[in-house]
Protein backbone atom coordinates (compact mmCIF):
# COMPACT_ATOMS: atom_id res chain seq x y z
CA UNK A 1 0.00 0.00 0.00
CA UNK A 2 1.67 2.97 -1.25
CA UNK A 3 0.47 6.60 -0.03
CA UNK A 4 -0.72 9.01 -2.10
CA UNK A 5 1.54 12.62 -2.58
CA UNK A 6 -2.00 14.27 -0.61
CA UNK A 7 -1.48 11.55 2.13
CA UNK A 8 2.22 12.04 2.70
CA UNK A 9 1.54 16.11 3.03
CA UNK A 10 -0.95 15.16 5.78
CA UNK A 11 1.28 13.08 7.89
CA UNK A 12 4.18 15.60 7.26
CA UNK A 13 2.32 18.31 8.78
CA UNK A 14 1.29 16.10 11.68
CA UNK A 15 4.65 15.27 12.46
CA UNK A 16 5.47 18.59 12.63
CA UNK A 17 2.67 19.81 14.54
CA UNK A 18 3.65 17.14 16.84
CA UNK A 19 7.19 18.44 17.40
CA UNK A 20 6.57 22.38 17.80
CA UNK A 21 3.44 21.18 20.45
CA UNK A 22 7.09 19.08 22.05
CA UNK A 23 9.54 21.76 21.27
CA UNK A 24 6.84 24.69 22.88
CA UNK A 25 6.40 22.03 26.12
CA UNK A 26 9.69 22.26 26.99
CA UNK A 27 10.59 25.35 26.45
CA UNK A 28 7.51 26.15 28.85
CA UNK A 29 8.86 23.64 31.01
CA UNK A 30 12.27 25.04 31.40
CA UNK A 31 10.90 28.83 31.59
CA UNK A 32 8.26 27.38 34.61
CA UNK A 33 11.27 27.56 37.66
CA UNK A 34 13.13 31.10 36.31
CA UNK A 35 9.61 32.30 36.64
CA UNK A 36 8.61 30.87 40.30
CA UNK A 37 11.91 32.17 41.95
CA UNK A 38 11.70 35.85 40.52
CA UNK A 39 7.68 35.80 41.05
CA UNK A 40 8.83 35.06 45.39
CA UNK A 41 12.05 37.28 45.02
CA UNK A 42 8.96 40.17 43.39
CA UNK A 43 6.50 39.51 46.28
CA UNK A 44 9.33 40.11 49.14
CA UNK A 45 10.76 42.72 47.08
CA UNK A 46 7.39 44.97 46.06
CA UNK A 47 5.56 44.04 49.85
CA UNK A 48 8.58 44.54 52.41
CA UNK A 49 9.66 47.83 49.65
CA UNK A 50 6.28 48.76 50.61
CA UNK A 51 6.47 48.57 54.22
CA UNK A 52 9.46 50.33 54.72
CA UNK A 53 9.35 52.87 52.08
CA UNK A 54 13.10 52.07 50.91
CA UNK A 55 14.01 50.37 47.77
CA UNK A 56 17.90 49.97 47.75
CA UNK A 57 17.79 48.17 51.38
CA UNK A 58 15.78 45.13 49.88
CA UNK A 59 16.36 45.36 46.15
CA UNK A 60 19.79 44.88 46.13
CA UNK A 61 20.09 41.61 48.29
CA UNK A 62 17.06 40.08 46.01
CA UNK A 63 18.46 40.99 42.95
CA UNK A 64 21.84 38.99 43.83
CA UNK A 65 19.76 35.98 44.79
CA UNK A 66 17.61 35.91 41.71
CA UNK A 67 21.09 36.30 40.06
CA UNK A 68 22.66 33.59 41.68
CA UNK A 69 19.65 31.56 40.78
CA UNK A 70 19.56 31.99 37.91
CA UNK A 71 22.76 30.81 37.10
CA UNK A 72 22.21 27.60 39.25
CA UNK A 73 19.04 26.66 37.26
CA UNK A 74 20.68 27.14 34.33
CA UNK A 75 23.65 25.07 35.15
CA UNK A 76 21.02 22.81 35.83
CA UNK A 77 19.42 22.63 32.47
CA UNK A 78 22.17 22.58 30.02
CA UNK A 79 21.67 20.89 26.71
CA UNK A 80 20.59 21.56 23.68
CA UNK A 81 18.31 24.29 24.59
CA UNK A 82 20.55 26.09 26.79
CA UNK A 83 23.01 25.69 24.10
CA UNK A 84 21.26 27.23 21.80
CA UNK A 85 19.21 30.21 23.49
CA UNK A 86 21.01 30.25 26.90
CA UNK A 87 23.29 33.10 26.09
CA UNK A 88 20.44 34.89 23.79
CA UNK A 89 18.32 35.34 27.34
CA UNK A 90 20.53 36.71 29.16
CA UNK A 91 22.31 38.84 26.82
CA UNK A 92 18.63 39.94 26.11
CA UNK A 93 18.51 40.28 30.14
CA UNK A 94 21.69 42.70 29.90
CA UNK A 95 20.25 44.94 27.42
CA UNK A 96 17.11 45.76 29.25
CA UNK A 97 19.36 46.21 32.29
CA UNK A 98 21.23 48.93 30.58
CA UNK A 99 18.21 50.19 28.77
CA UNK A 100 16.48 51.03 32.07
CA UNK A 101 19.75 52.13 33.54
CA UNK A 102 20.29 54.42 30.31
CA UNK A 103 16.27 55.42 30.76
CA UNK A 104 16.64 56.26 34.28
CA UNK A 105 19.46 58.41 34.08
CA UNK A 106 17.86 60.57 31.49
CA UNK A 107 14.22 60.57 32.60
CA UNK A 108 15.21 61.64 36.45
CA UNK A 109 13.78 62.26 38.62
CA UNK A 110 11.77 59.80 39.04
CA UNK A 111 9.31 58.86 41.87
CA UNK A 112 9.24 55.68 43.59
CA UNK A 113 6.00 54.51 41.53
CA UNK A 114 7.55 55.34 38.42
CA UNK A 115 11.00 53.09 39.40
CA UNK A 116 8.20 50.25 40.83
CA UNK A 117 6.55 50.02 36.99
CA UNK A 118 9.63 50.22 35.07
CA UNK A 119 11.23 46.99 35.39
CA UNK A 120 7.91 45.31 35.07
CA UNK A 121 6.87 46.95 31.95
CA UNK A 122 10.73 46.30 30.49
CA UNK A 123 10.01 42.73 31.92
CA UNK A 124 6.71 42.26 30.46
CA UNK A 125 7.87 43.59 26.82
CA UNK A 126 10.83 41.26 27.27
CA UNK A 127 8.21 37.95 27.96
CA UNK A 128 6.33 38.86 25.00
CA UNK A 129 9.12 38.99 22.49
CA UNK A 130 10.07 35.44 23.57
CA UNK A 131 6.97 34.27 23.18
CA UNK A 132 6.72 36.03 19.55
CA UNK A 133 9.79 34.34 18.40
CA UNK A 134 10.40 31.08 20.26
CA UNK A 135 8.27 28.32 20.80
CA UNK A 136 7.35 29.32 23.79
CA UNK A 137 3.80 30.98 23.16
CA UNK A 138 2.82 31.21 26.93
CA UNK A 139 5.38 33.63 27.30
CA UNK A 140 3.50 36.61 25.30
CA UNK A 141 0.08 36.47 27.32
CA UNK A 142 2.08 36.28 30.51
CA UNK A 143 4.07 39.24 29.33
CA UNK A 144 1.18 41.55 27.90
CA UNK A 145 -0.55 40.86 31.32
CA UNK A 146 2.06 41.78 33.36
CA UNK A 147 2.95 45.41 31.40
CA UNK A 148 -1.62 45.91 31.09
CA UNK A 149 -1.77 45.24 35.00
CA UNK A 150 1.13 46.95 35.70
CA UNK A 151 -0.07 50.27 33.92
CA UNK A 152 -3.60 49.75 35.22
CA UNK A 153 -2.22 49.16 39.12
CA UNK A 154 -0.18 52.37 38.54
CA UNK A 155 -2.71 54.45 37.59
CA UNK A 156 -5.69 53.31 39.62
CA UNK A 157 -4.42 52.61 42.78
CA UNK A 158 -0.94 54.58 43.84
CA UNK A 159 -1.33 54.38 46.93
CA UNK A 160 -1.35 50.97 46.94
CA UNK A 161 0.84 50.26 44.25
CA UNK A 162 3.91 48.17 45.14
CA UNK A 163 1.22 45.77 47.25
CA UNK A 164 -0.43 45.78 43.70
CA UNK A 165 3.00 44.81 42.18
CA UNK A 166 3.44 42.22 44.87
CA UNK A 167 0.47 40.64 43.96
CA UNK A 168 -0.03 41.08 40.59
CA UNK A 169 3.73 41.64 39.26
CA UNK A 170 5.31 38.82 41.65
CA UNK A 171 1.84 36.75 42.02
CA UNK A 172 1.64 36.83 38.23
CA UNK A 173 5.03 35.45 37.46
CA UNK A 174 4.19 32.34 39.89
CA UNK A 175 1.05 31.51 38.44
CA UNK A 176 2.61 32.15 35.08
CA UNK A 177 5.69 29.91 36.19
CA UNK A 178 3.01 26.99 37.59
CA UNK A 179 0.86 27.41 34.14
CA UNK A 180 3.99 26.85 32.52
CA UNK A 181 5.23 24.11 34.26
CA UNK A 182 1.97 22.19 33.14
CA UNK A 183 2.18 22.79 29.93
CA UNK A 184 2.68 19.24 29.17
CA UNK A 185 0.44 17.88 30.92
Amino acid sequence: MSLTQAEAQIALNDIEKTENRAAASQYHRVSAPYLIMWGVIWVIGYTVTAAIQEISIVWMPLIVVGIVGSILLARREQGARTAEFGWRYGASFAVIGIFNTALVAVMSPLDYNQMSALLPLAVGVYYAFVGIWTKAWRMMPLGLALIGLTTLGYFVMPEYFRYWMAAVGGGGLIVGGLWMRNAGS
